[in-house]
């Protein structure tokens, strides 16, 4: 017996469109997934002796996201299949065959014909996406020997789904939009009341992100988030004065560890000195929970300052020493902080590599060296080190929108600057910007004075907001530094 669904508008019009290729761009949980799925599913049943693949970027990001979504679909259409866990491969009780194939190995395309393609999260299948696509996988859609038996009922579909790319100089815009080369539909979360907790979790991300990405990330258009500035959130006016009371002003609290982020440089070694704050919750009388029910505590409460980011950073300090090494990094950092630090403890953050590419030495030599000297260093001193550097570095991109969104969401703003003290990372701030030539890619080549503090004030927050959000960091480990 059929299994019925309820879908969107734009579904039944996606689904029944007879194009051959089609590219779908959506914001978060729009609905692309499921509706390609369903797609899909509905080829391999008709047509079980063609030819169906399903591309993503590699094998492990198949088998995390898409795979998975496909598999739920089956269960969820009564559909009998069995899956091989090492090869993705997933057979059907029809005896349809699907193929999962990996964009990083594109070279294996040369052989395949296939009658039905999906390509999935298109936009983030890396450097070698565009000669993946145009000129491996593309030409690969044509009838496969089995598949010429449906002929009369069946012709070739290639799908594509994906989140917008960061940058219309992206190749996939200047493909879809500038040269036309297929139809294509941008669909948004906002148009998804299917969505369970659809309001709930609209809120959620517009918390989550900072306003200049919700065009791109929730309604899925095109846009710029990866060209121009790069914090374009930030604004003296807003973060570099203090925030409305009860909240404490910009200044250095004596109770409070020193959150230490550092960017390792041969020519200009830089960091920053911050502290959080985490916003109490407070009774409000005048919230009124329903009468009729027993009310969690939460009902009668609030955040001191509701228009704000309940966790708050100050930005307190800047180190930034030209032509110095580790040494002179931990030495400044001494002088001026060392007592502050013996009693309440330093945290530390930074680049997994210790910056190695400017050291003349190996990469893991340089950042065993680099760290070793400020992490040995401050514990001579007896002052106690919490040392939050990852094995491996969050992307560019993650570590760039952590920032954007600490400092603007729909929650508020949720950092502040002390100008005085931290000129030069206010400067960076208002100047740091994306390359022309590549997408996603931060402008180094412009000024080699900007950036620095930036990156490192970045490591730290993306830092906390991943620990906040409740996902794992592998950590470097220190007894081996």
């Amino acid at each position: 017996m059929p299994i019925e669904t309820e879908i969107l508008p734009w579904q039944a019009e996606w689904l029944t469109s007879e194009d051959d290729i089609i590219c779908l761009v959506g914001g978060f949980a729009s609905g692309k997934t499921y509706i390609a799925c369903n797609w899909f599913t509905y080829r391999c049943m008709q047509f079980p002796d063609g030819t169906h693949v399903v591309v993503g970027k590699d094998l492990p990001q198949l088998k995390r996201g898409t795979l998975m979504s496909l598999r739920n679909v089956l269960d969820k259409r009564n559909i009998r299949y069995t899956y091989n866990s090492s090869t993705g491969e997933i057979s059907l009780s029809n005896g349809c065959v699907i193929k999962a194939l990996s964009a990083a190995n594109y070279l294996a395309f040369r052989s395949l014909e296939a009658d039905t393609i999906w390509a999935d999260e298109l936009a983030d299948w890396g450097p070698s996406a565009e000669i993946a696509f145009k000129r491996y996988l593309a030409p690969r859609l044509r009838y496969s020997p089995n598949g010429l038996k449906y002929r009369a009922h069946m012709k070739p579909m290639m799908r594509i789904t994906t989140n917008p790319p960061m940058s219309t100089g992206h190749w996939l815009y200047e493909t879809v939009v500038t040269n036309r080369y297929c139809k294509c539909f941008n669909v948004s979360l906002r148009d998804n009341y299917l969505q369970e907790g659809h309001t709930e979790y609209i809120n959620r991300q517009e918390r989550s992100l900072s306003p200049d990405l919700w065009p791109l990330l929730i309604d899925g258009q095109w846009g710029n988030a990866g060209s121009g500035n790069v914090y374009k959130g930030f604004s003296r006016q807003v973060h570099c004065t203090n925030p409305a009371p009860p909240l404490p002003p910009i200044a250095e609290n004596a109770m409070q560890p020193l959150l230490w982020a550092l960017d390792f440089n041969v020519a200009l070694m830089c960091s920053t000195i911050s502290q959080m704050y985490v916003q109490r919750s407070v009774y409000d009388p005048t919230l009124a929970p329903d009468p009729h029910r027993v009310s969690a505590m939460s009902d009668y409460t609030r955040l001191e300052r509701p228009d704000y980011q309940q966790h708050l950073f100050y930005v307190i300090d800047e180190f930034r020493l030209p032509n110095a090494g580790a040494p002179d990094v931990l030495e400044a950092f001494l002088a001026r902080y060392k007592y502050k630090a013996i009693q309440n403890g330093v945290v530390i953050y930074g680049d997994a590599s210790g910056s190695a590419r400017s050291q003349q030495m190996s990469s893991q030599q340089a950042a065993r060296s680099n760290w070793a000297i400020i992490v040995q260093g401050l514990l001579a001193e007896n002052i106690r080190v919490d040392f939050r550097v990852p094995t491996s570095n969050p992307t560019v991109w993650d570590r760039v929108n952590a920032v954007k969104s600490q400092l603007l969401t729909r929650e508020g703003v949720g950092m502040f600057i002390d100008l005085d003290r931290c000129p030069n990372l206010v400067v960076d701030l208002e100047s740091v910007s994306w390359r022309d030539d590549k997408v996603n890619e931060i402008n180094k080549d412009r000024d080699p004075n900007i950036t620095h503090l930036s990156d490192a004030l970045g490591y730290m927050i993306w830092f906390e907001r991943t620990l906040i959000s409740g996902s794992q960091i592998t950590l470097r480990g220190t007894m081996d530094l």
